[in-house]
Parts: structure tokens; sequence; C-alpha cells
């Protein structure tokens, strides 16, 4: 059987796509999982914030007396 440059020309457009394919699925799911972290990093950071806040005012609560 012999190639033809047609043939060599929709194998290297499908090859192409496949490859943009697979590139976009890789960059969709290191978005999604990027995303995740940020929301917990947020918060914990909101977490942390308010622990901060409450100790201060456990601080200034016990200075007055």
């Amino acid at each position: 059987m012999k190639f033809t440059a047609l043939d060599y020309l929709i194998a290297g457009i499908l090859s192409y796509y496949l490859i943009k394919g697979l590139v976009f699925l890789f960059m969709w799911t290191t978005m999604g999982i990027m995303a995740d972290e940020g929301k917990k990093r947020k918060a914990k950071k909101l977490e942390e914030r308010k622990e901060a806040i409450r100790r201060r005012r456990e601080i200034r609560d016990n200075t007055k007396s």
C-alpha cells in the first residue's frame, strides 16, 4: 500500500488535533485543581484572620479588668 501526500496530510492534521486536545484537557484539569487550592487557601486565611481578631478581643477584654 502506497501512501500519498493526501494521506500524510490527513494523518498530520489528525495528529495535530489529538495533541491539541490533550494539551487543552491537561490545562483544564490543572486550572480546576488550582481553583480548588485557591479556595482552600482563601478559606484558611479567612479562618486565621478571624482567629487573630478573636485573640485580640480576648486580650483586650482581659486587660480592661
